[in-house]
This record gives C-alpha cells, sequence and structure tokens, in this order.
C-alpha cells in the first residue's frame, strides 16, 4: 500500500527528521519549526507550547474539522500537542502500570485505523483534516499474525508490514467512500530505527542516518505528479507550510519549514538549502555532548565535542569520518551551522517541562523518560561525544529492560557499573535510587536520591524522591527538612509545596500544611492533589463546608482520584452521616480495589456502627492485601480477643504491629492488647510488662 502510494505520488528520497524522538519530531510536523524553536527536545518531561500554531489549529480555524488519533501514550494529550483537533483519540490509562515503558504502552494499527473511519463515516458536510499515528513498527517488536510467521526472523519487517496493510485499509476507506479523488493524502515517519547501527539498537541517542532519515510521500488528486522524485534534503518541517498552500489556506504566523510544492514540478530546479536535525538525549540524561545536524545536498555535518563530517553521496553508511581531511567544507558547513542555529533560534518559545501527576511522574522517571535535564545552552565544559559512550548507554538501556522484567540484581549491577565508569550522571544514580525503591530498600534509595542531589542540586526529582523516602521511612521532620530545602536549591515548584503540605499534615501541623497546599495551587491553579491536600488540612481544621468545597473541586478535575472519597466519607461522618461516610469508602475502593487505607478506614466506620461482622471482614481483606498493616493486625487482634478465640494469633499480629513506626496511640492500644491477651494464656509476668509499658506511654501522650 506504501509503495502504491508512492507511485501515485510524489516520493521525497532524502527527508529528514528534525529529532529522532517521537514528540520532538511531531511537534515539528505540527507547527513547522525545528527543535531549535518549539522548544520540545525530548519524550515525557516538555509540553508543546500554548503559543505554537499547529497545523490542526490553522485548519480547524479556516473551516476544517478535525481529528487525530494516536496509538502511543507518547503522544498523549498530556503533551499538549492536541491543540486545534476537535477530536483527539489517545485514552491511555497508565495507573495500572507498575512501570510506564513508553514504547510499550500503545495500542494495534488496526485499533487505531477502526477509530479513524468511525470518525470518517461521521456526516458532516465541512472538510476534513484526519491525522492517523501508527507506531506498530517499534520497539517492542511484536508483529500480529500472519505477519509474525511471515518474518519470523525480522520482526521489524513485520510490524511494517502490518501497518502497510492498514495503511492500505484507510486509503480503500477514502476510494470506496468517493473522497481519494480528493483528499490531499501525507505519508511521513517520525524517524527511523538503527537496528545496531553504529552499535545503537534502537533510536533518540544518535542522528546518523538509520534514525533521521524518514520517508515522505504526498499523494495529490490533481495532476499528473505520479511517480514524481525528489533526491534534495528536505525536512519535517516542510510538511505543515506545503498543507497550506496545497490547501489555500493563510497562517498567521511563518513556519522555518519550505513549501515543497514547487518539488512536485520534476523539472524544477530547487535552490540549495540546509536542513537541520538534533538529539539531546545524552546532554539531557547524562550530561554528555549534544548532537547537533547540518545538512546539505551532499555533506552532513554532525556538530559535538568530537565534530563529524561525512560525504552522504560516496559514503551513505556514515562509515568514513572526514573530519581532519576536507578542511574546506568543514569551515564551510560549521560557518552555516552557526547561521542557521542561530536564525531558528531567534524568539525561540518555552516548551515547559511537565509537572506530572504524582504516579505518572514516578514511572516515567523511574525508567529514564523524564531526565536530570542538564542545561541545554553550551557551558564551555569538555563533555564526553555520544559515540564514545554507546556502550555505557546500552548498559543503561539494559538496566531498564531488567527493571521491567522486575530482575532488580541485574538492573542494580548494570548502574553500578556505570557509576563506576561515569560517577557524574545522574539519571543513572537516580535510576539505582528507583532500583532500591521497588525493592523497598528506602534507606538505600534514600542514599541514592542524595547521591543524586550532590551531583545536581537543581535537579528537583531527585528531591522529590528523597522527601518520598524519608516521608515512607516514617522521619518526617528530616523529609519537611528536606522539602524546604529542594525549595531553596531547586527553586519553587507546585509538587514540592505539595509534598511539604503533606508532610506537615502527617507531622499534625495543619495550618503550616494549609499554607504549602495554597502556594502548591498558586504555582499550579489545576494541581488536583494540593486541592486534595487542602481538603484534608481544612478537614482537621473543622473546616468541613471548605473541606468539602476543595473535594468536590478536586473531584471534578479528575474523578479517578485517588484518596478524594476517603476525605469526603470522612466529611459526611463528622456531619453524622455514617450511611453517608460508608458509601463514599465504597466509591474509593470500587476505584482502588488495592486501597488497603480505605479498606481499613470503613472496616473502622463499620465497627462504630456495631456491624462487627462487616468489620471483621473488611480487616481480612485488609491483612489479604498487606499482612504486615500495622493498623489492620492491632485491630484484627483486637476483634479475636473480643472473640475470645486464636490468642496465639492474635498475640503475633500485635507483635507485628509494635515492630513497625506507630503512632502512640495505636502503640499504646498494642502494649495493652498484649497485656490482656497473655493474660488470657496464663502469661502474668509478660500481661503485666505489657500492661507497665501502655500505662507509661498514655501517661506521657498526656502529659
Amino acid at each position: 500500500a506504501i509503495d502504491r502510494l508512492a507511485r501515485e505520488g510524489i516520493l521525497f528520497d532524502n527527508a529528514q527528521t528534525t529529532a529522532p524522538l517521537t514528540l520532538p519530531a511531531h511537534t515539528s510536523l505540527f507547527t513547522g519549526n525545528y527543535p531549535l524553536f518549539h522548544g520540545v527536545r525530548d519524550n515525557g518531561g516538555f509540553l508543546v507550547p500554548e503559543e505554537a500554531e499547529t497545523l490542526a489549529e490553522v485548519l480547524r480555524a479556516a473551516g476544517y474539522r478535525t481529528g487525530g488519533f494516536v496509538a502511543a501514550y507518547v503522544l498523549d494529550k498530556r503533551w499538549q500537542l492536541d491543540q486545534g483537533f476537535d477530536v483527539y483519540f489517545d485514552d491511555f490509562d497508565v495507573r495500572a502500570r507498575r512501570l510506564i515503558e513508553m514504547g510499550a504502552v500503545r495500542r494495534p494499527a488496526n485499533e487505531v485505523i477502526d477509530r479513524a473511519l468511525e470518525w470518517l463515516d461521521e456526516p458532516g458536510e465541512s472538510p476534513f483534516f484526519l491525522w492517523v499515528h501508527l507506531y506498530d513498527p517499534h520497539a517492542p517488536y511484536q508483529p500480529p499474525e500472519p505477519y509474525k510467521s511471515r518474518y519470523p526472523n525480522r520482526p521489524y519487517l513485520g510490524e511494517i508490514a502490518f501497518a502497510d496493510s492498514q495503511v492500505g485499509r484507510l486509503l480503500q476507506h477514502l476510494k470506496g467512500g468517493g473522497l481519494l479523488d480528493s483528499t490531499f493524502v501525507v505519508f511521513a515517519a517520525d524517524h527511523g530505527e538503527s537496528l545496531g547501527e553504529h552499535g545503537e539498537r534502537e533510536h533518540g541517542f544518535f542522528v546518523y542516518e538509520g534514525v533521521t532519515h524518514v520517508p515522505l510521500i504526498i499523494r495529490v488528486p490533481f495532476g499528473s505528479y505520479g511517480g514524481v522524485r525528489r533526491d534534495e534534503p528536505v525536512s519535517l518541517v516542510d510538511v505543515m507550510p506545503t498543507v497550506l498552500e496545497m490547501t489555500g489556506t493563510h497562517q498567521d504566523s511563518k513556519s522555518q519549514g519550505t513549501s515543497l510544492v514547487p518539488l512536485f514540478d520534476p523539472e524544477h530546479v530547487a535552490a540549495p538549502r540546509y536542513v537541520y536535525s538534533e538529539s539531546l538525549y545524552a546532554r539531557l540524561h547524562y550530561g554528555w555532548s549534544a548532537l547537533r545536524v547540518v545538512r546539505d545536498d551532499r555533506f552532513k555535518l554532525i556538530l559535538s565535542s568530537e565534530p563529524e563530517l561525512y560525504d552522504m553521496v560516496a559514503d551513505p553508511d556514515e562509515a568514513n569520518d572526514l573530519v581532519g581531511q576536507l578542511n574546506s567544507v568543514l569551515f564551510r558547513m560549521r560557518r552555516a551551522a552557526d547561521e542557521r542555529i542561530a536564525h531558528w533560534s531567534a524568539g525561540a518559545q518555552q516548551a515547559t517541562v511537565t509537572e506530572l501527576d504524582e504516579e505518572t511522574r514516578r514511572k516515567l522517571a523511574s525508567l529514564g523518560y523524564i531526565g536530570s535535564f542538564q542545561e541545554i545552552e553550551e557551558d564551555g565544559a569538555e563533555r564526553a561525544a555520544p559515540r564514545s559512550k554507546i556502550d555505557t548507554y546500552n548498559k543503561a538501556l539494559n538496566a531498564r529492560q531488567a527493571m521491567q522484567r522486575d530482575d532488580y540484581a541485574v538492573a542494580e549491577g548494570l548502574l553500578l557499573e556505570i557509576l563506576a565508569e561515569d560517577p557524574g550522571t545522574v539519571d543513572v544514580q537516580s535510576t539505582l535510587g528507583e532500583v532500591y525503591h521497588l525493592q523497598g530498600r528506602r534507606e538505600d534509595a534514600a542514599d541514592a536520591y542524595r547521591a543524586a542531589i550532590l551531583l545536581k542540586p537543581d535537579y528537583v526529582y531527585s528531591h522529590i524522591f528523597l522527601i518520598e523516602e524519608l516521608a515512607g521511612l516514617g522521619r518526617l521532620e528530616e523529609a519537611e527538612e528536606a522539602a524546604t530545602d529542594a525549595i531553596g536549591l531547586a527553586g519553587p515548584t507546585a509538587r514540592l509545596y505539595f509534598l511539604l503540605g503533606r508532610v506537615r499534615g502527617q507531622r499534625g501541623k495543619s495550618e503550616a500544611a494549609l499554607e504549602a497546599y495554597l502556594q502548591s495551587l498558586e504555582l499550579n491553579p489545576d494541581s488536583s492533589l494540593a486541592k486534595l491536600g487542602l481538603a484534608r488540612s481544612y478537614f482537621v481544621l473543622g473546616r468541613l463546608a471548605e473541606a468539602e468545597a476543595q473535594a468536590r473541586a478536586a473531584l471534578e478535575q479528575d474523578d479517578a482520584l485517588r484518596g478524594v472519597h476517603t476525605v469526603l466519607a470522612e466529611i459526611r461522618y463528622a456531619r453524622g452521616e455514617p450511611q453517608a461516610a460508608v458509601d463514599e469508602y465504597l466509591r474509593e475502593i470500587k476505584m482502588s480495589p488495592q486501597d488497603v487505607a480505605a479498606h481499613f478506614n470503613l472496616a473502622t466506620l463499620y465497627r462504630t456502627m456495631g456491624r462487627d461482622d462487616d468489620q471483621e471482614r473488611l480487616l481480612r481483606r485488609v491483612l489479604e492485601l498487606d499482612p504486615e498493616y500495622p493498623s489492620g493486625n492491632l485491630f484484627m487482634a483486637r476483634v479475636l480477643l473480643q472473640r475470645g478465640t486464636d490468642y496465639p494469633a492474635a498475640i503475633a499480629m500485635v507483635q507485628s504491629a509494635i515492630e513497625q513506626p506507630l503512632r502512640d496511640a495505636d502503640r499504646t492500644l498494642g502494649y495493652l492488647l498484649l497485656a490482656d491477651l497473655y493474660g488470657r494464656v496464663g502469661e502474668l509476668k509478660l500481661a503485666q510488662e505489657w500492661a507497665r509499658r501502655g500505662q507509661q506511654l498514655r501517661q506521657q501522650i498526656e502529659r
């Protein structure tokens, strides 16, 4: 189908992406600007600027209905590429995933095409702009049958063949509906795959042709343009101005691309030009040199701490670096690069480094998608060339894959090897912390994050994770100090103020927590988590109306927000509405079936209502979910004591609970339960000792 499209249209044999990464490349495709200008330099950590004018926005303003259908989480609307689309089909739910491997959060091409065809068939008189994004030829390569069997040892080709079949479905549907002869069709890719060339297994790290050379085909419904082939260097930034000229649509802002319409004429002689590509992945994530490419119709210059120059006509495999051999060419290309990079950077937009929700942020950062974001500007520091670090990078990929399959020992070993070779790599140090976190080794994780902070004090995520580890260890005073320090070192962010509020709330400092949550909302008014934290603080302070208003606001913003129904339940109970409180807890449990605290809170509510059987049922569920949950063990032991059965099991439960961090009131309960239980089994000395401890702790609390 793709070959047929090329025969019927204009094939650009030398099309180049602007970056071998999905989000930056697509941002260029839809804005007509290089990453130097639109500012989106990586996946996962950047938002498309709101001031960017996208192709969808321009066409919608011109009367087109617009639909986007994407196959991968990396293009989810949270990154703001949905600007201008009436319908944007993404619908990726990553909440149930322990880790987020962006390449694996995807849907197959046939599902994307299904939804796109449904949208095409909706009645309407307006012209349409449809974007269909297929992701199948992307690691991990897992083609469906029959393509898996047809390409048993080449799954990447199997993925391409499957995608080709789905492109054919779309084109056939257009033809069958009488639309193909009045529709412009543009076929492009955002990047390629190295497949081992130059040592790179996939894409994103290098800027060799394997990843920067992409297909570009334009089929027009008129004229005799079928079979036209052009070999001039063109770029993804050229697509937007080309589409706008073809459709006769005016654009207010000027893109950095060039309309390719004149090249449709096989006799047209194009003026010489340069195109640009970049990969900042090595710089942003590891602190190594950035890679920037400027190329013309023959030569390709890669700028880094070790520049490379290739003759793409004589050496298309980029095997012979000509730096040191063609000085005049090198000088010309360097000057062209400097001039064009400066020109394309002028007036650059600011792509926001995104603040994600808590769960998604941790999952993305754990696999290196949210890097330490070393400063992009050149600072004169001597930085390693990425080509000298490919083995180290591949070790990091192997560690990531080991984490995905829960092989933490292998991941830890690889990360420690990298740090022994390159101790200044912040991303690797942070990833090591995540490996420890996933194993429940909070002390080790905290140490790893402290080390990352020493390497880069303004990297906010190291601070965030350190605060979370300290809070998880029950070291709340240290966690509060770490949050305060982080605001000073990394600067004020909504996330840090949110964590400061949460830790203060856990310490019983409700007024101070309230202040921190308000500061968080001032920085990010859309933070549903900060609104939830504010609701908790208002509740503790007895300001129930304000608490409910904030909880409702949080729920309106995110109807799947965990914990909000728990706060509403507490408010209902405080107002003397126990059954309404039960209903809220049941909503929380339905939304979060593994939420131990919600189950436990409902169990205690049942106890106050005299529903002892329901209390016991919920407590048993608590201990199924978390056999070590201290409050669950304490309250279940009390149930057994009251029933007069299974005292040894009850004693074991209390012993398990008091070995963990507990509030003084719960610890007092544990001591007194042990006193009673040991008395029931005839261990009077132990009973007296635990009674004494319980009375002492109670007296301390009262004082």
